[in-house]
């Protein structure tokens, strides 16, 4: 087995690099995006790749996440997850964010929608996306 060290891994397209096994299957891809905010927008952006800004739509639980540099196409993948409070140390509503999800995908951002038991929109303390593909 050999391990390759080094600092710099750079595609040479403009899509991101693939992982292949020795006969040239794909094995995985890196994310193309992803961040780490909070919905109430206490503390805002904790953390993100490839992510410009994050803007709240009308109502609660409702968002814009717009990329630093477009996709090629709006074939990529969404995965979210949300937790409803910060840590145990708050009352409320506690546990999972029931249903959060992405629609309208666009080249320059998309739109994540956050419910409590599939109904009410509410804004999430942790919320989570990755994206995968569009490129």
């Amino acid at each position: 087995m050999s391990t390759l060290i080094t600092q710099t891994v750079q595609s040479s397209t403009s899509a991101a690099p693939v992982f292949k096994n020795s006969s040239g299957t794909e094995k995985g891809q890196l994310a193309t995006a992803w961040i780490n905010f909070d919905g109430r927008f206490s503390d805002g952006i904790r953390d993100d790749f490839n992510i410009s800004s994050i803007t709240e739509l009308t109502g609660d639980g409702r968002y814009t996440v717009t990329f630093d540099n477009a996709m090629a196409n709006t074939n990529y993948c969404v995965v979210s997850s949300g937790h409803y409070i910060k840590d145990d140390s708050q009352s409320g509503n506690v546990g999972n964010a029931r249903e959060m999800g992405a629609y309208i995908l666009t080249t320059t951002n998309f739109k994540l929608v956050v419910t409590y038991n599939g109904s009410t929109t509410q804004d999430a303390a942790n919320i989570f996306c990755a994206v995968f593909g569009g490129n």
